[in-house]
């Protein structure tokens, strides 16, 4: 849908509204604000069309090889974690990811030192992968597991407690895997919702678009047929 609506102002902007600034122009009359915005737009765009397409792709790599980085790594998934909607996606499903997997390697009777090496990897997120990397540290010297992830501060409570109540009866995997269960199903919920709010809200943006485009041409036009008249 964003694609479409991206594609549908590509063609207004150097299609169709090169048709229309030619009349526009040719009334001899001063054009409002808006009005010449948009022509400057839909020029820039014609004239500049492949500098604006390099700016893109040069932008995109330089995003990636900077997400290549182990800096930039932590910097693009701590910002991640920290928009609105989609953090919250991202941080239930790493965390959904990393109880499944430890759930499964406890079951499986491999250690719990071995096991949190392994199933750090599964979070994707270097923020989560962190906190992970702590939390065997600390289980290495000695400690349970639930102390240094509620001291990282990247687990909700919810998390907490299972892993509390899982370590207290001797239960660790059975808790996890009811913690991956849970938030599966949340992440399920969530996108469906999120999906069902971006779809007619990039319908809203698409058409306000269009018609700010509309009105920027149109009303000129307007204007001469009244005067005209």
């Amino acid at each position: 849908l964003l694609g479409f609506a991206m594609l549908v102002v590509a063609m207004l902007v150097t299609v169709v509204l090169p048709q229309i600034t030619n009349l526009l122009l040719s009334l001899g009359q001063e054009l409002p604000f808006y009005t010449r915005m948009v022509i400057g737009a839909s020029d820039f765009a014609r004239a500049w069309w492949w500098a604006i397409l390099g700016v893109m792709v040069l932008a995109v790599i330089g995003f990636r090889a900077f997400r290549n980085t182990e800096s930039g790594r932590v910097i693009v998934d701590r910002a991640i974690l920290r928009l609105p909607l989609l953090g919250r996606v991202v941080r239930v499903v790493a965390i959904a990811r990393f109880s499944r997997t430890l759930s499964s390697l406890l079951s499986s009777g491999v250690g719990i030192i071995q096991s949190l090496d392994i199933s750090r990897h599964v979070a994707r997120n270097s923020v989560i992968e962190d906190a992970i990397s702590d939390a065997r540290a600390s289980v290495l010297e000695g400690a349970s597991l639930a102390q240094p992830l509620r001291a990282s501060g990247e687990f909700p409570p919810m998390v907490i407690t299972m892993v509390e109540v899982g370590e207290r009866a001797g239960d660790l995997e059975a808790m996890l895997a009811k913690v991956a269960q849970t938030y599966d199903e949340q992440v399920e919920t969530t996108v469906t919702r999120l999906t069902s709010l971006l779809e007619p809200l990039l319908i809203l943006v698409m058409v306000g678009i269009v018609l700010f485009i509309m009105m920027a041409t149109l009303m000129p036009l307007m204007s001469v047929t009244s005067s005209l008249q």
